[in-house]
This record gives structure tokens, C-alpha cells and sequence, in this order.
């Protein structure tokens, strides 16, 4: 399974990926997690190949956590069976608020050429974080997957 948490700046990605693996992880089981910034170009292609090789060398739950802002970038991953997208939210205040209390805050330049950039999908859920805690997130998240979880 692979699960791609993704969304503008500061909306909870990292809170929501982390949180997850944490739930998800269990004996015979174990959630691989990547995170955008691990890479500094080509990011989402390099995600792709690891992933892919990943999967290849018998690992096959992951979870994927980048703005994906272009639709191009989530699309690698649409033939991938067992995909499962993520859609992460919240106000641009408070992404711009979140983003100047975290280290290594981006230039709030950043976020609003995401914001204007930004390519809308079709998510399998939307999580909007001015409304849910990380943790609730994950609970819906969860009860979303149901029986997927289970293959």
C-alpha cells in the first residue's frame, strides 16, 4: 500500500505522515516513510524510483509525505496499484503562521507561489487541519482504508 500525503506548505503533511506510521507499523508490518525534502532534485522522481525498487525488494507499504503541488507529480503514482491519496489542508493563514514557527520556515513567497501553482486532484479523502488534529486525521484516514488495510 502506499499512501501519498500531500498539500501546500505547513498544512500538517509531516504531522499527519508521521502520526500514521505510527498506527500503521505492527509485528509483520512496517510503513516505509519519505519525505520530500530528503531530496533536492527531481524530488518526486526520485521518490518514484525508490519506491519502485522498494517494492521490487519486497517492501510494499510506504508513505509518501511532498507538497506534489503538480498534478504530473501524483500521476507517477496513479498506475502503482494500491495507492491511496491524501489530501492535506488548511487556511492560508495559518499555513503562513505554521510555517514561521517551524525550523527552516520557507520565505512566505513560497507558499503563495504553491498556493497559486497548486493543481487540484482527486483525492481519495481531504484532510482540512484547521479543523482536525493530527491525530483525528489519522482516524479518518484509517476508517477511510477499511478493508484495504487488511490486504
Amino acid at each position: 500500500m502506499i499512501i501519498v500525503v500531500y498539500g501546500g506548505v505547513a498544512t500538517g503533511k509531516t504531522s499527519i505522515g508521521k502520526a500514521l506510521k505510527e498506527r500503521l507499523d505492527e509485528p509483520g508490518r512496517s510503513f516505509n516513510i519519505i519525505h520530500s525534502d530528503d531530496f533536492s532534485k527531481n524530488t518526486y522522481q526520485q521518490m518514484y524510483r525508490k519506491v519502485s525498487e522498494g517494492i521490487e525488494n519486497g517492501k510494499d507499504d510506504w508513505i509518501l509525505d511532498g507538497t506534489f503541488y503538480k498534478g504530473e507529480w501524483r500521476a507517477m503514482f496513479d498506475d502503482v496499484d494500491d495507492t491511496y491519496f491524501v489530501e492535506v489542508s488548511c487556511s492560508l493563514e495559518s499555513s503562513t503562521e505554521r510555517n514561521q514557527k517551524r525550523e527552516g520556515s520557507l520565505p512566505e513567497k513560497v507558499i503563495h507561489i504553491i498556493r497559486n501553482e497548486y493543481e487540484e486532484g482527486e483525492p481519495d479523502i481531504v484532510i482540512d487541519t484547521d479543523e482536525k488534529s493530527p491525530g483525528d486525521a489519522v482516524g479518518q484516514i484509517i476508517e477511510s482504508l477499511g478493508d484495504q488495510l487488511k490486504e
